[in-house]
């Protein structure tokens, strides 16, 4: 037996119930509709086919831009973040420069005074050179003699009439 036989088979069958008084016999009572393949042409497959293909290919094509998509904002937040972290760095780095030149002109002020100093240091010394050649240049210096020699002198022996003094002893207040 075929498919076609089945086919034709069963539409008789169910044509025979229709017929019937199914009101009567509510068994068999169908509620439902059976599809029937009929043999179909080479342009029918071909059309069926080709349709299954595009279908097919839409659905992959779909599938591929939603995971390019899907790819494309994870680009996108990284790329916005990176954006943001290196914007914090630049905003770091130009803290630090202004910090490092003020840093540097403040070294230089101070680099200033203390050349500043080292001269009134030196015009001080200078000044000071000056008037004590000029005061050793108006008094004579003095001659340095050489100290003489400490006699040695001789122990006097002590005396032994001298007797020593009592203490008092003193009251406690308490």
């Amino acid at each position: 037996m075929s498919v076609d036989s089945v086919n034709l088979i069963f539409k008789g069958v169910l044509n025979r119930i229709r017929e019937a008084n199914v009101a009567e016999i509510p068994a068999l009572r169908l509620n439902c509709r059976i599809r029937f393949r009929t043999p179909l042409s080479d342009k029918a497959v071909k059309k069926r086919r080709l349709r299954r293909d595009t279908d097919l290919r839409a659905r992959s094509v779909e599938l591929r831009e939603k995971e390019w998509d899907i790819a494309a904002r994870v680009r996108e937040r990284a790329l916005a973040d990176a954006r943001e972290h290196v914007n914090l760095l630049m905003k770091e780095l130009a803290t630090d420069r202004a910090e490092l030149r003020a840093r540097d002109a403040r070294i230089a002020d101070l680099a200033s005074q203390v050349e500043d100093y080292r001269r009134q240091l030196a015009t001080v010394i200078a000044r000071a050179i000056a008037k004590n050649r000029v005061l050793a240049v108006k008094t004579p210096r003095h001659k340095i003699r050489a100290k003489p020699k400490q006699r040695i002198s001789l122990k006097k022996p002590v005396s032994s009439k001298r007797t020593p003094r009592r203490r008092v002893k003193r009251k406690t207040h308490g």
